[in-house]
């Protein structure tokens, strides 16, 4: 298989423009002032504990074993909560109705992972950041393996990248909210 036939490179490509626009909102958060940090966590919450609810409403847990490991609601919650921040209004997450779709929605969620720890630098020292640490248990090849796995068809794959997108929405609304 050429690098081009993976899945996770056609979801990439399919959704850049997207992360692009993700990117460009969140990157402006000033991560080292107690305020803005507060206000990106809960751009971040307002959009990762809905989608994470959804994702278990579809029955995430059968589609991807490991999801247990890759939940980071009660991370951030745990952070919000150390910062005296009350959980923010959630914005609406999309249902997930297939696994192509679930898939699709981890591989943002995933992918938001290893922005956190880059991200993670920029906090001040004295910030709580379990969110932004994550588990170092969960791995990102593995996650790219199973995508590649289980999105062999146009068709699954064509779920996969409108799900993304979807949730990339998520993201850009809750940051448009609260930073």
């Amino acid at each position: 298989m050429t690098i081009g036939n993976l899945a996770h490179e056609a979801l990439r490509t399919a959704t850049a423009e997207c992360h692009r626009r993700v990117d460009q909102i969140y990157s402006a958060a000033r991560l080292s002032d107690r305020l803005a940090y507060g206000n990106f966590l809960c751009a971040q919450a307002a959009a990762c504990l809905p989608l994470e609810a959804s994702l278990e409403r579809a029955g995430v847990a059968g589609v991807v074993e490991d999801w247990p490991e890759r939940v980071r609601g009660p991370l951030i919650l745990a952070d919000l909560a150390e910062l005296e921040i009350e959980k923010p209004a959630l914005v609406e997450a999309p249902a997930m109705t297939s696994a192509p779709a679930m898939l699709g929605a981890l591989y943002v969620l995933e992918g938001s992972r290893l922005g956190a720890k880059l991200l993670k630098r920029s906090v001040h020292a004295n910030f709580p950041a379990a969110f932004l640490a994550g588990k170092p248990s969960v791995s990102w090849r593995s996650f790219l393996a199973r995508l590649d796995q289980d999105l062999g068809t146009p068709e699954r794959r064509t779920e996969a990248i409108d799900a993304a997108r979807r949730v990339f929405s998520v993201f850009v609304e809750s940051g448009r909210r609260f930073l």
